[in-house]
């Protein structure tokens, strides 16, 4: 919508002198057979024989190829036990005596990295505070193990 609400000028619709020149060249153009405004049907026809032969099938003599062979997928974490869990069983919560000899020993010899803990609601359950290091320990061990793909017969 315009700005103001004048009428549009004529010279907007009036075609300019250099439009008319360019189109009166054109004209010209035609008339002595220099542009031809239209192919001849023959002209088509063997345009459209031409295209026809220039098709072929570059894929012919190709053998597909299993997608990137020397990957080698990491494994897989295991999936989390029940002691995991925010509310784990009962038999899975150990108890103080068992707490008081896994806080005694040092975090290398200690056969899990946490102490499983009840809460009764998921958002009551505190931020896992040795994420980052299991994170990075799963890195170095995927960047340093060599994986091997096993032969099976």
């Amino acid at each position: 919508m315009p700005l103001s609400a004048a009428p549009e000028p004529k010279r907007r619709f009036v075609p300019s002198k250099h439009e008319a020149k360019r189109v009166a060249k054109l004209v010209r153009a035609i008339k002595e057979g220099r542009i031809l405004p239209y192919k001849p049907e023959e002209e088509k026809e063997r345009e459209e024989e031409e295209k026809e032969e220039t098709y072929y099938d570059i894929w012919a003599n190709e053998e597909p190829q299993p997608f990137n062979v020397m990957n080698i997928p990491a494994p897989k974490l295991p999936p989390p036990g029940y002691d995991l869990s925010y509310n784990p069983p009962p038999e899975y919560l150990p108890t103080q005596a068992e707490k008081e000899e896994w806080l005694k020993q040092d975090p290398e010899e200690r056969e899990k990295e946490y102490m499983p803990a009840k809460f009764d609601s998921l958002r009551k359950v505190p931020a896992y505070g040795e994420l980052v290091k299991e994170r990075f320990n799963r890195c170095l061990d995927l960047y340093l193990a060599p994986r091997m793909r096993k032969n099976r017969l």
